[in-house]
């Protein structure tokens, strides 16, 4: 829908990226669509994407037949990111325009893919405007984060250590009050009720605490590492004088936490 305009069964994928043989489930994006970026490169803009396409079946990486799909097939100019529903932060499965490639760093050397996609993003930008400041640009930015895998560095999880030991029940009552208090929701409005599937934190085992404890703070830290990699963006966008020009659509988050693991 984001990148179409269309309802998703529209463009052919009414579900995942598995053929049910109707053109409502294809798994793929159909030719009756056109992308943003389709769309926009008619105006003269160059169209760039960084981070999550998943909207192509898996493909062979050796066949060209099956790239139709693939990014610079569907209006984009330049792309870096991955083509799957998820990948490996760490050691991610990353695609260059047309080609896969290997990671530039390793973990030991600092490397995380949200990092490189925004290096990777502010690149393209600087290159466009550098040799055509008069072009517009569109780029679009899909993080793997913060989908599962939840993979961040050690030092962005201590900051929240302990932050979550009273449970989700505590903690949902907290955020819905600062929520109250900061003008997020209507004065008024009710708490809703915890959903049926998850336990009371009173009547989770105690021996399991520690790791749901431990999930919420690694996808804290996972979440705020996201925020301060969308703050480099928006920073060099400042830096090249394009703040007053530029439309800047945010939209978050991709299946909320995650239901991987239970």
């Amino acid at each position: 829908a984001l990148l179409t305009g269309l309802y998703s069964h529209q463009a052919g994928i009414g579900h995942m990226m598995e053929d049910r043989g109707t053109d409502a489930y294809r798994g793929e994006l159909n030719r009756r669509c056109r992308t943003i970026a389709e769309v926009l490169r008619t105006a003269g803009y160059r169209t760039y994407m960084c981070g999550k396409w998943h909207v192509t079946k898996k493909v062979k990486a050796d066949s060209d037949a099956d790239r139709a799909n693939w990014p610079l097939q569907r209006g984009f100019d330049r792309f870096y990111g991955f083509l799957d529903g998820e990948t490996d932060q760490f050691h991610p499965e990353l695609v260059y325009d047309n080609h896969p490639i290997h990671p530039p760093r390793t973990p030991d050397e600092g490397y995380h893919l949200t990092e490189d996609l925004v290096d990777k993003a502010i690149e393209f930008v600087h290159d466009s405007t550098s040799v055509r400041p008069d072009r517009p640009f569109f780029m679009y930015l899909a993080f793997g984060a913060t989908h599962a895998p939840h993979h961040v560095a050690k030092q962005w999880i201590d900051k929240y250590k302990g932050k979550f030991d009273q449970g989700w029940d505590k903690l949902r009552e907290e955020i819905y009050e600062r929520q109250l208090k900061a003008g997020v929701i209507p004065p008024g409005t009710a708490l809703t009720s915890r959903p049926d599937p998850v336990p009371a934190w009173e009547e989770y085992p105690d021996r399991y605490k520690p790791v749901a404890s431990r999930l919420m703070e690694v996808f804290a830290g996972f979440l705020a590492h996201t925020d301060a990699q969308i703050g480099r963006v928006l920073d060099a966008v400042d830096r090249l004088g394009l703040d007053d020009n530029t439309m800047v659509l945010f939209l978050t988050g991709d299946n909320g936490a995650s239901a991987e693991g239970t």
